[in-house]
């Protein structure tokens, strides 16, 4: 209801304009923007939702709805909490309407969002028949000649309780009784209800389920297109930024979580490999120890088959130990190399020396040069030659041959190679074979870390060449270390 004398007052924010009463007892509000659905619709059945972040804007917006109705005397219903109905009533009394006479004859009727939901709830869902029954008491005496004007803020409540999907059959129940009344709804949402990524879907549906929709602030208080325009294109770039993150997020905890899986497997398979000699080592000393009580004396034949027992679990043992000192030392990067003159053809050929009775059903080839003298570190180079040779055995059949040769190309340097006749790499897997803990194809009843071969490049690397694998047409595997001059 409109006082009886004529009252000029600013309506600032998102319902910016001029509000006026004439004699009459008329209100009358121009708004800069006319076309904004929330500040008054010319289609007395929109089903409208605003965003917004301030509580001022949303206050603003509702009053720019719901002035035009109580001017004319008809109905306005704002369902909302106690402090925005203080706050709307008070900016309504601003403009000249009286608030307390539009409440005593009917046409302002303002109900408590939260005792109304109370009475509407069925469980997690608000009951159909207690919505209409509500709907028909909160609209009696609107009619198409005299649409009602509507707020509610039952939706936001909603989502603010961690019901999304309640307040979005809310919305499909507001449409369904827009056939048999007549009024324009405006909903309310603070922004920030979905400031959580997985909201968006429950942002798009509410959205699809209105007729218009009224962005926040920041962007409904932008007065030319231009402006507009800009912001949109900002949006635009914060979502793609945001996106970026959130695969670059995604990938780094998949990462992650491979990373875990690698570790984990490492663990399991460095404990049984480091466990298996230990063990050996047990068994050997217990026997021996048993038959000494037994008998009161070693027996040679027995006592030297248990010691090359012993000593090539011991080596084993010391190899496992070194590799996993070698990844701290790598990792930490105090490694390094003590490089001499070295005759490779002579460290070839005693490492080949050393590895040949590891096992009697590989036979070794080596195909080099008497003499060619390079400066490398021997310690290292050897260990090399030996995590090649030590995986050529590992993963080649018995009787299998091995070749290793040495050669200086047209283009300089040296290359020494290592080739096995065994299964092949498959080439799913040829990518990772120098992978920290990578053993390729079924390793099941094979020994070791998956470290060699990752050493292996590490240390060729430190010395300024480069480990590579080839895959030839006939079959196996050959590993070619290429040194520079």
């Amino acid at each position: 209801m409109v006082r009886a004398h004529r009252r000029q007052a600013q309506v600032s924010g998102p319902a910016s304009g001029h509000a006026f009463c004439d004699l009459g007892g008329r209100l009358t509000i121009i708004l800069d923007e006319p076309t904004s659905t929330a500040r008054g619709s010319n289609d007395e059945r929109d089903h409208v939702v605003m965003f917004y972040d301030r509580d001022q804007f949303l206050v603003d917006s509702v009053v720019g709805f719901i002035a035009p109705a109580l001017s004319e005397g008809r109905l306005a219903v704002v369902l909302a909490t106690a402090e925005h109905r203080a706050c709307i009533e008070a900016s309504l009394d601003k403009l000249g309407i009286d608030v307390e006479m539009a409440r005593v004859r009917g046409n302002y009727r303002p109900v408590d969002a939260r005792e109304l939901l109370s009475r509407l709830m069925v469980g997690l869902r608000p009951g159909r028949e207690l919505f209409e029954a509500a709907v028909r008491e909160l609209l009696d005496g609107a009619t198409s000649e005299q649409p009602a004007r509507v707020f509610g803020e039952l939706v936001a409540l909603l989502v603010a309780d961690g019901l999304p999907e309640a307040a979005l059959a809310l919305e499909d129940l507001w449409n369904d009784v827009r056939a048999d009344h007549s009024f324009s709804l405006l909903c309310g949402y603070p922004i920030r209800s979905f400031g959580d990524a997985s909201m968006a879907p429950i942002l798009d549906d509410a959205c699809a389920a209105h007729s218009s929709v009224v962005p926040c602030e920041s962007y409904s208080a932008l007065v030319s297109r231009q402006a507009q325009l800009r912001q949109i294109a900002a949006l635009q770039q914060k979502a793609a930024a945001l996106e970026r993150a959130l695969v670059a997020e995604r990938e780094a905890r998949d990462a992650a979580e491979a990373a875990l899986r690698i570790r984990d497997d490492f663990l399991s398979t460095a404990s049984h490999e480091l466990r298996t000699p230990i063990t050996v080592l047990g068994v050997q000393a217990q026997t021996s120890l048993r038959r000494w009580q037994r008998t009161g004396k070693f027996e040679p034949e027995s006592a030297l088959k248990a010691l090359r027992t012993v000593d090539r679990q011991a080596d084993k043992l010391a190899r496992l130990v070194n590799h996993l000192l070698d990844i701290t030392r790598l990792e930490s990067g105090k490694i390094s190399l003590e490089p001499v003159a070295t005759d490779l053809p002579v460290l070839i050929r005693e490492v080949v020396a050393c590895t040949q009775p590891l096992s009697d059903q590989h036979p070794i080839s080596v195909s080099a040069p008497e003499h060619l003298e390079r400066r490398v570190d021997p310690l290292r180079l050897e260990q090399v030659l030996m995590n090649l040779l030590d995986n050529a055995m590992k993963y080649s059949p018995d009787g299998a041959r091995i070749e290793v040769s040495l050669d200086e190309p047209p283009g300089g340097g040296v290359h020494v190679a290592v080739r096995d006749f065994g299964p092949g790499i498959e080439p799913d897997e040829r990518d990772r074979i120098f992978d920290r803990f990578y053993q390729a194809g079924d390793h099941s009843g094979r020994s070791g870390l998956g470290l060699g071969l990752y050493l292996s490049r590490s240390i060729v690397e430190l010395h300024g060449g480069e480990l590579t694998a080839e895959f030839p047409p006939d079959g196996g595997t050959r590993f070619v270390i290429r040194l520079t001059e």
